[in-house]
Order: structure tokens, then sequence, then C-alpha cells
């Protein structure tokens, strides 16, 4: 799988998964990705409020998303969020702010 990409990914190659297609993958294959160089990942994490989370139905939980962001780490793999900060309404935006923070450290 890897090995065939590689050659055709550039350096601007810009890869974006949702912590619902890593929870697909095995440890073995993000190793596999990350001694290939692959990372800057963009994650669509959306939101720190698990209500708000399954409320978008983007197919994981917050659960699921320190999961697989702790995954990522642990195969040494680079990313970046990618936040819906309106997600929560604007009665909720300094409690999903804070979500947002509390997710990220």
């Amino acid at each position: 799988m890897c090995s065939a990409n590689k050659r055709y990914l550039s350096v601007e190659s810009v890869l974006s998964f949702y912590p619902q297609v890593i929870m697909h993958k095995s440890d073995e294959e993000l190793a596999q990705l990350s001694n290939l160089g692959i990372g800057d990942l963009w994650i669509g994490v959306e939101t720190g409020l698990g209500d708000v989370l399954d409320y978008l139905n983007k197919g994981a939980s917050l659960t699921d998303t320190e999961e697989q962001l702790e995954r990522l780490n642990k195969a040494g793999i680079t990313f970046f969020y990618g936040f819906i900060f309106g997600a929560a309404g604007k009665s909720r935006g300094i409690k999903n702010a804070i979500a947002h923070a509390n997710l990220i450290n």
C-alpha cells in the first residue's frame, strides 16, 4: 500500500483523515506511514465536545478521537487539527473553545 504510493506523493501533498479512518488502520500501517515520512496530516477533529460531535454524526466519539490522536503520536506522525469553531452554537462558544484546548493539550 504505502511503498507504491510514495513515488506518487509530492512534497506538496496534503493528506486529510477523520479519526474514524485512523480507527481502521493497524498500528503497523501507521508505522509504515511514519517510516515513509508521511506527516503533517490534517485531522478533522471538529469539536472537543462529545455531545456536539455525536450530533455532527462524524462516525467517531470523543473517546475514539482521543484514542486515535494518541495512536498517531505513538507512531510519530505529526498532525494538525481541523475544528468547526461554531459547531456548538453561539451560546456555547466559550465552552467549545475550552473543550478544544483540553483536547489538543
